[in-house]
């Protein structure tokens, strides 16, 4: 599925919440008048975006099973490493992993594997770097374009949830799904390029405006934090991941 959405379309699925975060506003404040001042400036600029910025979105949908902290995705079982936190928020929680909410391979009541999904959004338009003399204008502009790119990951879900209701959506750099080279994975299932994106070396993805992740439909899926991970579990993933444990280093440095 490949979808493109104009600012008009991506209005309803913007969360506020965010833009107000990237300016430094807090919750208790967002209907402060400085606050609404920004707003009303950003939805005036939205509207004069109205014909030259475009988010596109990208969603496919894979029979997939889990296979202890990994998923195996696609009919060629394509392995995608997962982290399990090693650190409970309290005595009875469990130690999360992505894995946990896809049916796994050894399930003995189903033949049946489970359904995932992968999706990206870009924002291309042709205001980006406009504003480079103006830092106001510039900040402006790029907190915006990652607030439609967001929107777009948002409505792409919504419409692959009229089928399956429930889930979440995390995205690759959140803190349950930290390693950004997991995008090379993604990339490889589902091919970026179709909607403008490319990688870097890093992992990075080019315009900044991207988003991409799973799509995960347990009713009991929910978001965590992977947090600090032992050296075991390093070397464990890095095993999985098939790379050399130095070079996930540059992937991981926050969560060593």
């Amino acid at each position: 599925m490949i979808r493109s959405y104009s600012p008009a379309e991506l209005l309803p699925s913007i969360d506020w919440v965010y833009f107000f975060h990237s300016w430094n506003i807090r919750r208790s404040d967002i209907s402060s008048p400085h606050a609404l001042e920004l707003k009303a400036e950003a939805l005036q600029t939205l509207q004069e975006w109205e014909d030259i910025c475009r988010a596109q979105a990208l969603a496919v949908l894979f029979p997939a099973w889990s296979d202890g902290d990994n998923l195996l995705v696609g009919k060629d079982e394509v392995v995608i490493p997962l982290l399990r936190q090693q650190t409970r928020r309290h005595a009875d929680a469990p130690f999360l992993c992505l894995s946990d909410f896809v049916r796994p391979k050894a399930y003995q009541g189903s033949s049946e594997p489970d359904t995932i999904g992968i999706f990206a959004t870009s924002v291309h338009t042709d205001v980006s770097g406009q504003h480079t003399e103006d830092v106001y204008n510039d900040f402006m502009t790029t907190i915006l374009c990652e607030r439609l790119a967001e929107a777009a990951a948002a409505k792409i879900h919504e419409e692959i949830r009229i089928e399956k209701p429930t889930g979440i959506r995390p995205a690759v750099g959140y803190p349950c799904l930290p390693d950004l080279s997991v995008n090379f994975i993604l990339d490889q299932l589902t091919d970026f390029s179709q909607i403008g994106i490319r990688l870097t070396e890093n992992g990075m993805m080019q315009p900044n405006a991207s988003v991409s992740g799973l799509i995960l439909f347990h009713p009991a899926a929910r978001y965590f934090a992977v947090g600090k991970i032992s050296d075991e579990q390093w070397e464990d993933y890095a095993k999985r991941r098939d790379l050399p444990a130095e070079v996930l280093r540059k992937f991981l440095g926050r969560n060593l």
